[in-house]
């Protein structure tokens, strides 16, 4: 009887323990990243796993990940693929469905870019919105409570669709193609990520599109792990949280309208030791607070996207679909419009006869600078004209310049092979 008592006794605890060491975390904000349940290590890969999977992941450009830790040694050539550092995992920063309830039935996994654009003086700095700044949008508004480190945020949590809720807002009265990247500066940034001169790597992979400005409610969450965010995207070279001099640039902008109807959701990253203020949730006006510095974040769930936000159709008598050229391979005509070449795409003889250029270039990489010496931001849109010459110039003639003659203002170095050519100076030929 003793003897049978012993074996129950122990047979439960093996029970127990085996049944705890099989139990997996439940996600939200205490994901770890230690734990590498769920996924196996992957050959053919530049990373160690095929996914991102837990808080701490630095995520490549061909989707695969490798777990940050202190001491962790990258190469040179998965650092130059790296494209982002998971910083969350659960399901707490799903918005509120209509009747205000919390949805716990959908599990996000986000991380952020390695790049950002910093506000480095009371010059060069960059706006929520310069343009409609004092309309409020509701269906982006989040309620904030509580105190630094135990904030509570409650309505529009999910920043992914702010943008595309901005645009229903404004109506088909205003072009938010041309509103977002003149106006809406700090949602351009974001939305254009992939066109910045640091985010080649993005081009022509499943993470070049997606990118989008995140709600304070994901800005708060990212701040809680900002401790693992900066060291791992310091060992990819990229840009880290709140460890600027400058005493202006540790705000960051987010997606949310505040209450205020002009004035929009910043957070705090001041992680230089002994500043009050890092931690703090503050409101800024949309149109002329010069502090904010802006970040991208991208969801890297399987099947999750970013809703595009409408370009404008062409009004009627136009030769063009749409308005205006704004992406690569439009075919742009002579009144103005344009129209997506597409394979298999039919042109009438009057669209020929009209068509000028096709654009071939969309984004930051070939900015000048402005007055102040600070680089300009705007996305540029270049595009190549359909006629060439077929006669045989000169580059100058030798009556008005010697071939010799050096013009340092639009010299320019160039460096590397065919297919990867790097560029130093005198970027824009204008």
């Amino acid at each position: 009887m003793k003897k049978t008592k012993i074996f129950g006794a122990l047979l439960v605890t093996v029970l127990a323990f085996a049944l705890f060491s099989c139990s997996s975390p439940s996600g939200g904000d205490d994901s770890n990243s230690g734990s590498q349940s769920g996924r196996s290590k992957i050959d053919g890969k530049i990373g160690e796993y095929g996914y991102p999977y837990e808080v701490g992941d630095i995520v490549y450009k061909d989707g695969s990940a490798t777990p940050y830790s202190s001491g962790l040694e990258l190469t040179d050539s998965q650092k130059a693929a790296a494209i982002a550092v998971i910083f969350y995992k659960g399901n707490d920063l799903n918005s509120d469905d209509e009747n205000g309830n919390a949805v716990t039935n959908k599990e996000r996994i986000l991380g952020v870019g390695l790049e950002q654009r910093n506000s480095g003086s009371l010059v060069n700095y960059y706006g929520w919105s310069s343009g409609n700044g004092e309309r409020k949008i509701p269906s982006i508004e989040c309620s904030v409570r509580g105190e630094k480190g135990n904030w509570v945020i409650s309505g529009d949590k999910d920043g992914h669709d702010n943008l595309y809720q901005i645009a229903k807002e404004l109506g088909s009265d205003n072009d938010i193609y041309e509103y977002c990247d003149y106006y809406y500066e700090a949602f351009a940034f974001a939305r254009n990520y992939a066109k910045n001169e640091a985010c080649v790597n993005l081009k022509n992979t499943s993470f070049e599109s997606d990118w989008y400005l995140p709600s304070i409610a994901e800005l708060y969450y990212l701040w809680k792990k900002v401790d693992i965010v900066n060291p791992a995207s310091k060992l990819c070279g990229g840009k880290t949280f709140g460890d600027s001099e400058f005493i202006y640039s540790h705000d960051y902008w987010s997606s949310s309208q505040a209450p205020d109807d002009e004035k929009a959701y910043s957070f705090s990253f001041d992680v230089r030791e002994n500043h009050t203020f890092d931690g703090e949730v503050e409101t800024q006006k949309k149109f002329s607070s010069p502090v904010c510095n802006i970040c991208a974040i991208r969801e890297f769930t399987e099947g999750a996207s970013v809703p595009a936000v409408p370009r404008p159709d062409a009004k009627e008598g136009k030769l063009g679909r749409y308005s205006k050229p704004y992406e690569v391979n439009d075919i742009v005509f002579s009144d103005g419009s344009a129209t997506p070449y597409t394979a298999g795409l039919s042109l009438t003889e009057d669209q020929k006869a009209a068509a000028i250029s096709v654009i071939f270039y969309t984004g930051t990489q070939f900015n000048g600078y402005n007055a102040f010496g600070n680089l300009e931001t705007g996305i540029r849109r270049i595009g190549i004209a359909l006629k060439q010459s077929s006669n045989k110039l000169a580059w100058a003639s030798s009556s008005k310049i010697q071939w010799n003659d050096d013009i340092n203002n639009i010299s320019c170095k160039v460096k590397g092979e065919v297919g990867s050519y790097t560029f130093e100076n005198n970027l824009d030929g204008s």
